[in-house]
């Protein structure tokens, strides 16, 4: 794939002199523009600040059939249309990529099932709550 460059700048002096009035007007606020997303097409897009999705730590334990032990549940500020877990760490390994089930009732996530993770164990889990 192509590296985006950078977008150039509009500049008066590149138009008629009758047209430069309005072209420094237009420039005044294109530029910046076209500045910040020139940027943030050159791998400064991230997740947090610029998508409908949310990062979360959680701390969990399951049983033998991936149930949630104690507190399965964390607050959002997104509606969640997918959490993959990004992150897994713990003093044992998954045994397999861990997946999660959840339900969503207003700003509460309520995880329901997770697979991958040993019983009994202490994880903590960074998700992406997808919006």
């Amino acid at each position: 794939m192509a590296n985006i460059t950078n977008g150039r700048q509009i500049r008066t002096d590149d138009f008629a002199t009758e047209d430069r009035q309005l072209v420094q007007k237009l420039a005044f606020q294109l530029n910046p523009f076209i500045s910040e997303v020139s940027n943030a097409l050159q791998s400064n897009l991230t997740i947090s600040e610029n998508l409908n999705a949310e990062y979360k730590i959680v701390a969990i334990k399951v049983d033998a059939s991936g149930i949630p032990i104690g507190n399965n549940k964390f607050s959002t500020k997104v509606k969640a249309q997918g959490i993959p877990i990004v992150r897994v760490t713990g003093n044992n390994f998954p045994t397999g990529a861990p997946f999660l089930s959840y339900v969503q009732r207003g700003n509460i996530i309520e995880i329901q099932h997770i697979t991958g993770l040993l019983a009994n164990s202490d994880y903590s889990l960074t998700v992406l709550i997808l919006g």
